[in-house]
């Protein structure tokens, strides 16, 4: 599963545009296995036929993160941080 294409990063105001960005990648990658990290604030990812296949949890050492992460529609991948 770690080897196969990820849909990501996506940061969008608009959760259609986003859709649309989402639409035009799997349009692009047909019967390919796909990786979707996303924050459940907005999660696109099941209504286009993603399952769930894993949790993860974003940690910090110190100052903790703070941020708004309503626009964050796909992540780059959690090993970016």
């Amino acid at each position: 599963m770690g080897r196969a294409d990820r849909f990501g990063p996506c940061v969008s105001r608009s959760r259609d545009v986003a859709e649309q960005l989402a639409q035009w990648f799997l349009a692009r990658h047909p019967n390919e296995e796909l990786l979707w990290d996303l924050f459940p604030e907005n999660n696109l990812a099941e209504s286009l036929g993603f399952a769930l296949s894993r949790r993860l949890t974003r940690m910090t050492r110190g100052r903790a993160l703070t941020g708004d992460n309503s626009l964050i529609y796909a992540g780059a991948g959690f090993e970016f941080g």
